[in-house]
């Protein structure tokens, strides 16, 4: 995992002052839905948008009633990633969850 700097885009949003994207390494795909137009496959390296940050999410979201550890470099993981069409083609990955091995 490679983390990716926060962009203009990121402004006002915790991914502003937490890292929320990075490049991920798939090691294993478990299976896709039927509606990815995206696929995504073992070796593949990807870039990802957590939507809680890849930081512990009790400092940042201390109401939040799902904990997430955070995440660094070398950690292997397992997450639902979801495929979001970009405007004018292409598409963006999205986790919301996420379990540490």
């Amino acid at each position: 995992m490679k983390m990716i700097p926060p962009s203009k885009a990121d402004t006002g949003t915790p991914c502003a002052t937490y890292p929320c994207r990075a490049m991920i390494k798939m090691i294993r795909v478990y299976g896709c839905g039927s509606s990815v137009s995206a696929s995504l496959n073992k070796g593949d390296v990807v870039e990802m948008r957590f939507e809680y940050t890849l930081h512990n999410t009790s400092k940042i979201f201390p109401q939040m009633k799902v904990r997430y550890t955070g995440l660094k470099k070398g950690d292997i993981f397992i997450a639902d990633a979801q495929q979001r069409i970009k405007m004018g083609g292409g598409v963006n990955f999205v986790i919301y969850d996420y379990k540490k091995r």
